[in-house]
């Protein structure tokens, strides 16, 4: 007979693996996006480095408000990372446009074993620069 049992952390990083998997940086980056859009903030925070995820706000990758449109832009690459600007957008609502909720600069790279060789296909956050928008999502 096999018992198996996971705590929380154990299915935590298990999830977080999962969602980290993309072909490309530019994936990872569109299922960040994605988890903005669906508002889900414990899931967006799993895109985060361990060492970042503490240091962000909630509110910046889980707003109340929905996020209708994403726009995600490489500004830079090299060999260890890639840099992203991501603008999220309220609305259209009524007559009126959509409406820049924030915009952040986002560094990816690759998730690296402890000899520091590249985990094949998966990611993390590792920097989140505020640029613009509300005030009250400023990163701590």
């Amino acid at each position: 007979m096999v018992k198996v049992s996971f705590n929380k952390k154990v299915e935590t990083d298990l999830i977080s693996n999962y969602l980290r998997t993309a072909q490309t940086s530019k994936q990872f980056v569109e299922n960040f996006a994605h988890a903005l859009q669906e508002r889900n903030g414990a899931v967006a925070r799993l895109f985060l480095s361990p060492e970042i995820r503490g240091q962000i706000k909630p509110e910046i990758i889980g707003p109340s408000t929905p996020v209708t449109k994403i726009e995600i832009k490489e500004v830079s690459y090299s060999n260890y990372y890639w840099v992203y600007n991501v603008k999220a957008y309220y609305g259209p609502y009524d007559n009126n446009s959509p409406t820049l909720a924030f915009e952040i600069k986002l560094t990816v790279e690759p998730e690296r074993y402890p000899d520091c060789s590249v985990v094949s296909s998966r990611y993390f956050i590792t920097k989140l620069d505020w640029i613009n928008g509300k005030a009250e999502f400023i990163p701590n």
